[in-house]
């Protein structure tokens, strides 16, 4: 669905987007683009911002509920010093573990004062490793970056946010245009969760960060053969999954809102 609205717009546009580094963001800001459009465009740039919390939740830097990085921009706004220095204590350490503070003494190898103080907090870390866990633990090279997918949460998310725009239904429509409903329908069979709360799925959308484009589809669910069917509201099929090369094939246009 994301292409059939992207074949819309003229070439050059879509030629000039991909000049940028974030050709959504570019769309985004182009005049007098329509409603509609815009929408769509806001919900693709959302999915970038969820990948970046995955990434974060990885390396440690936070939680589905809880992103320290974040957590420390809105503190420094609102002049709260004493949660701004917690919340870097945080993201210094999750950045530090991961390759023992590398990257950021190579980010800082021109500033011997920030330098300084990187090898100095580091060291207070190091020290703090060893009496938890011992010198041999403390002194392991790196911290494996892994998105632990055992929660169910975190098993919600993933799929959430590699789907948004193209899900894992045979390459079905992104997920930014399901109603949380139609959501609940599709990741309880990919996640073989059929008892999985309805608030888990909406929760986990919002700390995301993941902002819908127009809602098309207000239900899905299997046909006969096994394939996945999306309906809209008025209970029509808009887009069914094809058995033949595991695509999905819109068979409806939508009516556009402006």
């Amino acid at each position: 669905m994301v292409g059939l609205a992207l074949r819309r717009l003229p070439e050059w546009l879509l030629r000039e987007s991909d000049r940028w580094g974030k050709p959504w963001n570019f769309l985004l800001g182009v005049r007098d683009m329509p409603k509609g459009f815009r929408v769509l465009f806001r919900a693709a740039c959302s999915q970038r911002y969820a990948l970046r919390r995955l990434a974060e939740i990885a390396r440690g830097g936070g939680s589905i509920k809880t992103s320290w990085s974040q957590v420390m921009r809105e503190a420094l706004q609102r002049g709260e010093l004493k949660t701004t220095r917690h919340a870097q204590e945080k993201v210094f350490a999750s950045m530090w573990r991961y390759d023992r503070g590398r990257f950021l003494l190579a980010a800082a190898k021109d500033q011997p004062e920030i330098e300084a103080r990187i090898r100095r907090e580091g060291a207070k870390l190091y020290a703090k490793g060893c009496r938890k866990l011992g010198r041999t633990k403390a002194d392991k090279e790196n911290r494996p970056v892994i998105f632990d997918t055992r929660d169910i949460t975190h098993k919600v998310a993933e799929k959430l946010a590699w789907g948004w725009l193209r899900n894992g239904t045979g390459g079905g429509p992104g997920f930014c245009f399901f109603s949380d409903n139609a959501l609940l329908d599709v990741l309880r069979v990919l996640l073989r969760l059929p008892e999985l709360p309805f608030a888990t799925v909406r929760k986990t959308r919002e700390r995301l960060g993941l902002r819908k484009a127009e809602i098309l589809i207000t239900a899905a669910r299997k046909n006969d053969q096994a394939l996945w069917e999306f309906l809209e509201r008025q209970g029509n099929v808009i887009a069914r999954e094809t058995k033949a090369n595991t695509s999905t094939k819109v068979v409806r246009r939508p009516n556009e809102r402006r």
